[in-house]
């Protein structure tokens, strides 16, 4: 029987890792916006023309394929530990905290 920490505490690592990959996201825009202008821009002009493109642009990088890689791993290795943590609960019929499987230390 899984139990709610079984669950919290890798929800919370993927939820860390999700917002890891977010601010990669931004700051590789980011970085791209300021290698684009060669030329530096007075202070009183902004190097985005909005935040609602700087916004568009993060949330296209955000959603491509390698976007989310921090993310996909961490789920990826959420199933595969639950997947062998219920395999040994059926093998063995005894109670183990998945924690075990999940987050090795």
């Amino acid at each position: 029987m899984l139990g709610y920490g079984d669950i919290f505490v890798p929800s919370l690592i993927a939820s860390i890792a999700l917002r890891i990959d977010f601010i990669e996201s931004f700051l590789a825009v980011k970085a791209e916006l300021s290698s684009t202008s060669d030329t530096p821009l007075p202070k009183s002009v902004p190097a985005v023309a909005s935040l609602s493109e700087l916004r568009e642009r993060v949330e296209v990088k955000f959603q491509s394929s390698s976007g989310r890689i921090l993310f996909k791993g961490t789920l990826v290795g959420y199933i595969l530990g639950l997947c062998l943590t219920i395999t040994y609960l059926y093998i063995s019929r005894k109670a183990v905290p998945a924690l075990l499987f999940i987050l090795p230390t």
